[in-house]
């Protein structure tokens, strides 16, 4: 199962190091003088869907660490592993999933009804397609498969996670409100088109949507645990 693991974690890793390499050098580097692109090359590391995609190739990477540190022959190596394990399923059930699975459910259902409301086609002058679906599809696989892959560590006490979450959450609303108060630019071309109770209320839906994702990824995982440590 180890082996399968890591065969899982390294190509992924690669995809993530790979897709954040040239959306963030496509964002540097872009000159186009089209006002969307031009917001998209300026504030392109202040949208959800790349500190998603930053926080996923960390994690990833933390977790090969984790992996070679179990297998050298060193008691303090060891012990170092077991307390990363801990702290990756923490991340992972308190803001890696919840998080993924909004970007997707949000991102998706907002581009089907009209894909300029979120992702504008001209983004793809800088942005490859194979690069939307790396940020907005692909990073539905670790919070899946990390169900299965995690059973055999304790989960992370609830209250915590909320905490966590809450702080993430304020961290990225406070960056997304302060985006428009000092540049007058929404980063997302939907929330323009609404006033300000709506946008509120979208904040505040939004939260409670990330809770409830929260709520049902620590039930998943608490089962799965539960019924690894009865077969144990």
């Amino acid at each position: 199962m180890e082996r399968i693991s890591i065969g899982f974690y390294v190509p992924l890793l690669i995809h993530h190091g790979t897709a954040n390499i040239v959306v963030g050098y496509n964002h540097l580097t872009s000159t186009s003088n089209n006002t969307q692109l031009k917001l998209v090359a300026q504030f392109g590391f202040r949208y959800l869907t790349i500190w998603n995609m930053i926080l996923q190739t960390c994690y990833l990477s933390t977790v090969v660490i984790c992996y070679v540190l179990a297998r050298i022959d060193y008691k303090q190596c060891k012990s170092y592993a077991k307390k990363l394990e801990i702290i990756l399923k923490f991340v992972n059930v308190s803001i890696v999933s919840p998080i993924s699975i909004y970007i997707v459910l949000l991102f998706w259902s907002v581009f089907t009804a009209n894909r300029e409301l979120i992702y504008p086609i001209i983004i793809e002058d800088i942005v490859p397609a194979w690069g939307n679906y790396s940020m907005h599809a692909v990073i539905i696989i670790l919070p899946l498969i990390e169900v299965f892959l995690q059973r055999s560590i304790r989960m992370p006490i609830f209250k915590h996670s909320i905490l966590a979450l809450t702080l993430f959450l304020t961290i990225y609303g406070t960056t997304l409100l302060c985006t428009f108060y000092f540049n007058e630019i929404w980063l997302y071309p939907f929330l323009k088109f609404m006033p300000w109770a709506s946008r509120i209320y979208m904040i505040f839906v939004s939260y409670i949507v990330c809770v409830s994702l929260l709520t049902l990824t620590s039930f998943v995982h608490k089962s799965v645990f539960s019924r690894n440590k009865f077969r144990d």
